[in-house]
Order: structure tokens, then C-alpha cells, then sequence
């Protein structure tokens, strides 16, 4: 049988108490939780989907996000690796690219390299030398933990 169940934490428990053989979309302290238990395995699984954040203001040609620096100062000041080990704990594939890695002709954009300083000097010659308000971030609900992380890399204590 097979059985829908959202909640990541009922997910493991079920597992635990042996209520389940197999499930998916484990991801930070419950996959490291996952190691830790015996008689567990935590396996990677590569779904031809990718996920993205949309900063809703970025239409807005008065925008902030209608300079190219801007956008660019945001991608610099991501450590995704650092996200990606602490989300997935490495097992799902960083891309540079909203179309699937599976898909034909896909391009394998090269991945933008985390750089706080280039970041600030971008903001800064884009008139932004103390940031801006980036406004609202949307991601699908079960991405809100990356989310979370982007925006913690963006705000006053963060790298850009």
C-alpha cells in the first residue's frame, strides 16, 4: 500500500515503528537522524524536478531586482554549498538551472561561486552600499527551510 503522508516528521516516526518499509523527502536534522538510527538507511533519490525561489518584487521594473547587479550581488552571497549539505546533507545535486538535469539538451550552467565581498561592492555601485528591503520571497511550502536559509544569507547579519 502506498500511503501519503506530508508531514516529514510523522514520515520517520512511521518508519521507526516499522509502519512504513520506505519513504522520501528527508531532509536536515531528520535525515541526520535517519544515519543515526539502526537499521536505517538514509539513500540518495534524484527527482527530475528543480526547485527555485521567486522574489516577488522582481517584476517591478522600480525594482531594486531590475539591476543586473543586484541580481547578480544576490547570487553571490549564497553559500549554497553550505545550504545544500545542511538541507539535503549532500545528496541531491546543486544545478545553476530551472530545467531538469534528466532533460534533453539541458546546459549545465556553471554555478555562481559564494562571494561576500563581490556581493557588497555589486550592491554598493548599484546604489544599495547598506542593502534593500528584497521583499516577499515565494517558494512552494515544502522548499520554506531553503527559503529560510537564502534569506538569512541576504539579511542585516548576513553576507550581503
Amino acid at each position: 500500500m502506498i500511503k501519503s503522508v506530508p508531514d516529514e516528521a510523522t514520515r520517520l516516526a512511521m518508519l521507526k515503528r516499522g509502519e512504513a518499509d520506505i519513504s522520501t523527502l528527508f531532509r536536515g536534522p531528520l535525515a541526520e537522524e535517519i544515519r543515526r538510527t539502526p537499521g536505517l538507511t538514509l539513500k540518495p533519490t534524484y527527482l527530475p524536478v528543480t526547485q527555485w525561489l521567486l522574489f516577488t518584487e522582481q517584476w517591478d521594473p522600480k525594482s531594486p531586482w531590475a539591476d543586473r547587479r543586484v541580481r547578480l550581488a544576490a547570487n553571490l552571497a549564497v553559500e549554497r554549498q553550505a545550504i545544500h549539505q545542511a538541507e539535503t546533507l549532500g545528496l541531491s545535486k546543486l544545478t545553476a538551472s530551472i530545467i531538469p538535469q534528466s532533460f534533453e539538451f539541458y546546459w549545465a550552467a556553471p554555478l555562481y561561486p559564494y562571494d561576500p565581498p563581490r556581493a557588497k561592492q555589486l550592491l554598493a555601485e548599484a546604489g544599495y552600499p547598506s542593502g534593500f528591503d528584497a521583499g516577499t520571497i515565494s517558494t512552494d511550502s515544502s522548499f520554506t527551510t531553503t527559503a529560510e536559509a537564502v534569506v538569512n544569507y541576504s539579511g542585516p547579519s548576513g553576507s550581503a
